[in-house]
């Protein structure tokens, strides 16, 4: 694995190179293991909000929006609709972005 670091860090720099989990449920091994960016493994998360195979931050960069406008559009979706925030996510793509 020091190679592929190597050759990540040429790409990305030292500071945007962390390790990552293939399979979130297995071990830290070689099998299991890749180089990401901060921000390719924030989007890796297990609770990130998904909708049609694309999360909350790829919609934001999409949508040419802020991450925050977003956020505060789904927690006030849900507080005046009394949802989850996966519905509030889904609803707010559909109702205000159009995309269905």
């Amino acid at each position: 694995m020091y190679e592929s670091y190597l050759n990540h860090c040429k790409k990305h720099w030292e500071k945007k190179t962390t390790i990552e989990r293939i399979n979130v449920n297995w071990n830290y091994c070689k099998d299991n293991c890749t180089w990401a960016t901060p921000t390719q493994q924030a989007r890796n998360r297990t609770n990130s909000l998904n909708y049609k195979g694309k999360n909350l931050m790829e919609y934001c960069e999409e949508l040419k929006i802020n991450e925050n406008t977003l956020r505060t559009n789904i927690r006030n979706y849900r507080i005046k609709h009394n949802v989850s925030a996966k519905k509030a996510f889904i609803n707010i793509m559909i109702e205000k972005y159009n995309i269905t």
